[in-house]
Order: structure tokens, then sequence, then C-alpha cells
């Protein structure tokens, strides 16, 4: 590892920490340095819930990385080609039918949204293909036209089963509200299998990224890439928004900002995403506790204020690699 390389990851590391430290600390109560570890509030309430948020910021990081590698495309995220709302109507679908049926409807909501998020993907896709390529245009087009669909059968639910509105809003703008140790687990595990095998996968998409053409010739199965880290990555994404709702823009956001710093090696900027985006959400998720206390503002609203002008900064740039 080159030693400028191991710099900026000690640098962020800290970074993270701190802002680890910093959102269990502030909130609409404030914990002392000398009750963090002795606080009801901290160990049950907030550490969950900072810890879910990196979680979800480093994952949707990474999955933005990859699927814009993937389809060589950095308006590419699990948001804007309709996974998220995707998933998300499938886990509300999940959890209101549970409502009358029973839990078992409620344990299989990562299921529902994973066929689901893959549904809205897959049509986005097909809906944006021309031959053997992708047009960005009709990519970003047909992924807005999945999250109106989804995002309006979402709200149909609210209404059909009788909903409060702010379960609602879970599933349209996110929301780390009521997160526990348990959500976390399997989050977790799967972000970790996904980050393993990514990694392993780094050589070949870097060979991926100067062309499916290139990757073939040196020796790259590019049509077991591109199916193995897609559906895993679908996967990882519909199993957050099972828990936490659609957030929107982190895996736009975070990995253009990496591209940008830290170069397109993806042995590299893996760890440089999970870091960055790791934190950002942290700090999101903290200002949307403290902004205006005692309410919270839905977590994905102030990712979409983030990502809009980066995203509209990207289509006027043309940054296309």
């Amino acid at each position: 590892m080159k030693k400028n390389n191991l710099l900026w990851i000690v640098i962020l590391v800290f970074v993270a920490v701190l802002s680890i430290i910093l959102s269990i600390m502030l909130g609409s109560v404030k914990i002392s340095p000398a009750d963090v570890f002795k606080s009801p509030i901290v160990l049950y309430i907030r550490l969950p819930r900072v810890i879910m948020a990196f979680i979800t910021g480093a994952a949707l990081s990474i999955v933005g990385l990859t699927f814009q590698s993937l389809l060589k495309n950095p308006l590419v995220d699990p948001y804007l080609i309709g996974v998220s709302s995707g998933a998300s109507f499938g886990a509300a679908l999940s959890f209101s039918i549970a409502e009358s049926y029973g839990y078992f409807w409620a344990s299989v909501a990562p299921y529902m949204a994973f066929v689901f998020g893959l549904f809205s993907a897959i049509l986005a896709i097909a809906f944006s293909r021309k031959g053997k390529r992708i047009s960005t245009t009709e990519l970003v087009l047909a992924g807005v036209s999945m999250n109106m669909i989804f995002s309006s059968a979402t709200v149909f639910l609210l209404y059909f089963f009788r909903r409060s509105s702010q379960g609602y809003s879970v599933w349209i703008f996110g929301s780390l509200s009521g997160v526990v140790w348990k959500d976390t687990v399997l989050p977790f595990l799967i972000f970790v299998l996904y980050l393993i095998f990514t990694y392993t996968q780094s050589v070949r998409l870097d060979a991926f990224s100067l062309g499916e053409d290139f990757a073939k010739i040196v020796g790259v199965e590019t049509e077991f890439l591109k199916l193995t880290l897609f559906l895993s990555g679908v996967f990882l994404t519909a199993t957050l928004v099972s828990k936490v709702g659609s957030i929107g823009f982190v895996g736009l956001v975070v990995p253009h900002i990496v591209r940008m710093l830290f170069g397109p090696s993806h042995k590299f900027s893996l760890l440089y995403a999970i870091l960055v985006g790791g934190s950002f959400l942290v700090l999101v998720d903290l200002f949307s506790r403290i902004v205006a206390p005692p309410l919270e503002i839905p977590i994905g609203i102030v990712t979409s204020f983030v990502g809009v002008p980066v995203f509209l900064y990207i289509m006027k740039s043309g940054d296309e690699r």
C-alpha cells in the first residue's frame, strides 16, 4: 500500500470515529462524555442508530461505485435506477400484509424488497437499452419513472391498509428512527460479504472500467461479473431498505467524490467509499436530528438536498468515464 493511501485511510478513519462520537453525544438530549458509557439512551437508542447509519452509508456507497463501474455511467445509483423505490414497495407490502396475516410476512421483507428492487432495476435498464448500449439520459428517465410508479404504489398501500403517514414516510424518504440492535445484524453480515466479494474482484473491475471488450481480452468473465455483482448489490440495497427505507443519492454523491479525489482504482476506492459514505450518512442523520428538535427530518430529504446539485453538476459536466 502506498504511503499516501495509508495516510488518507488513517485520516478518514479518524473522521469516521469523530463523526460517530459526535452523533452519539449530540441530539435532542445531550450526553456528556462522562455519561456516554452509562446512559441507556446511548446503549439502546443512539449507538445502534449510529451503527446502522454508518453501515447504510458505506453499503450504498460501494454499491453505487460498483454499479457505476459495471454500467460505465457516473449517474447510476441504486436510488436513481429504481432499486430503492422498488425495494421500498416490496418491504412496505410485506409489513402491510403482516399486520393482517402474521409475522411470517414481516420476516420475508428483505426478500420481497429484493424481488421488487430487482424487477424495478431490470425494467429501468431494459427501457434504456439501445442495442448493446445503455443510454445515460434514458436510464435516468427510466429510473425516475420507476421511482414514480413504485412510490405511488407505496402511497397506495398507505391508504389501502390504512397505515399512518409516519409509516409511509419511512419507506419513501428513509428514516433511522427506531432502529435497535437486532436490525443491524443482517445488513452488517450482507455488507461484509458484499465488500469481501467486491474487493476480490477489484482488479477485474479496473479492467472492466476500461471497456468490456478490453476486460474480455485480459480474461475477465464479464457476464458472470456483471450478474453476480448486480444481483448481490440489489440484495444488499433491498436489505437496507427493508430496515431504514429509501435513502437516495448516497450511492451517487460518494463514489463521484471518491473518484474525483482519489482516482479510479477499485482496490482503494472501495475502502475510501466505505469511510466517506459511512461518515457522510452519520453526519446527515445527526443533522436531521438536531436541526429542528424534537422533530426529525427524514434522512432521505437531507441526502436529496445534497445529492441533486451533485447530480446536476455531473450531467452538466458530462463526466463520462
